[in-house]
């Protein structure tokens, strides 16, 4: 049964934030940094934030804005949140596939942080629901993935409330991804409308168990 936990923003960050990250630069031989994709509006090293579509999958986002192309289905804008914490607003328009997305120049290896327990943890809101099918998925060079369905949970969650999600590692591995080579620990994709804002992203270990989804989801 899945369960649902909503949270005040203050708490779901704090969730996110507080996790312990000791070691995950030592298992990725410091590639990771400190496993921050996204936290207070910057981007972490060595990741590169993208929009894309079918005209261009990598379209980069730059000065805290970006726009997809022929068509302009995919918008991002670094917003202030009401509490005055930077956030990314994302949202997308029906009519073509399009997707939001963190990359690394070079693969990175996962393994070790999934062996202890390593989760991919974000702290997102619904700001839209989803018209059609959401996936997030973990690549690991073209045509290497593993996908999760993530549509039934945001459709799910009450709109407008900020909550903490982690997804263990481990799920992405038994559905295709090659941990030991991910350029792309996220990539939320689909083919309608629906609108989403992102707070924190990071790669974890001990993500707290009332936040993480099973595998089976």
């Amino acid at each position: 049964m899945i369960k649902y936990f909503g949270y005040g923003f203050a708490l779901a960050c704090a969730l996110s934030s507080g996790v312990s990250h000791a070691g995950t630069g030592d298992v990725a031989n410091n590639a990771l940094g400190n496993g921050v994709l996204l936290s207070g509006g910057a981007v972490g090293d060595p990741w590169k934030f993208y929009v894309g579509n079918p005209t261009n999958w990598h379209t980069p986002v730059r000065d805290g804005f970006a726009n997809t192309r022929s068509p302009k289905n995919v918008q991002v804008d670094f917003v202030e949140d009401a509490i005055g914490y930077n956030v990314v607003e994302a949202k997308w328009r029906s009519g073509s596939t399009g997707q939001i997305l963190w990359q690394s120049k070079r693969k990175l290896d996962l393994e070790p942080l999934a062996t202890e327990g390593g989760a991919l943890s974000l702290v997102l809101r619904v700001d839209e629901a989803p018209s059609d099918k959401v996936t997030l998925r973990m690549d690991c060079g073209y045509p290497c993935a593993g996908s999760f369905k993530l549509g039934q949970i945001l459709s799910a969650v009450p709109q407008k409330q900020w909550f903490h999600l982690a997804i263990p590692l481990s799920c992405f591995a038994d559905a295709g991804t090659k941990l030991s080579k991910v350029d792309s620990p996220l990539v939320v994709i689909t083919n309608g409308s629906m609108g989403l804002s992102l707070a924190d992203v990071r790669l974890v270990t001990n993500a707290p168990e009332s936040s993480t989804i099973n595998c089976s989801t």
